[in-house]
């Protein structure tokens, strides 16, 4: 019995080994990524926002938001992002995150502009739903709208 024991806690060591590999962060993809975007202009915070979301009636806070979250998530200095970078072709977001990094920004944004107690309602948010920073940046904004109501 002991020796099984044992045996199955090795198994269970290595199964989550090979998990643990799948789902974390391609960081020999997110160098790639990271020289790319090198070879571009860096914005500070409210340079990228006036000249890219300013125009587009994007609210400052959720600019603040992606450019901040979007960093820590990836790792990529978001300043020399572009609205029309889609983040899953150009910037690799499901290999350079770790595997659950649309839930994480998710509960970020719940977490910073929290649902009114009149109205329950809870982002989910869904990369299906957007191919493109802009795409992104525009479902926020509606969010944001949304709460903004109540």
């Amino acid at each position: 019995m002991w020796q099984w024991l044992n045996w199955q806690r090795l198994k269970n060591w290595w199964q989550d080994l090979h998990a643990y590999q799948d789902m974390s962060p391609d960081l020999k993809t997110r160098r790639q990524i990271q020289l790319m975007l090198q070879g571009r202009d860096a914005y500070g915070l409210q340079d990228w926002y006036h000249k890219f979301w300013e125009p587009l009636e994007v609210d400052l806070a959720v600019v603040t938001f992606v450019y901040q979250q979007l960093a820590q998530l990836s790792g990529l200095d978001m300043s020399r992002s572009l609205p029309d970078d889609r983040l899953i072709e150009d910037l690799q977001f499901p290999l350079i995150c770790w595997f659950d990094w649309e839930s994480q920004l998710s509960d970020a944004w719940n977490h910073q502009f929290p649902q009114n107690a009149k109205d329950p309602y809870l982002c989910y948010l869904d990369s299906g739903e957007w191919f493109t920073l802009k795409d992104l940046m525009l479902t926020l904004q509606q969010e944001f709208l949304h709460l903004k109501k109540y």
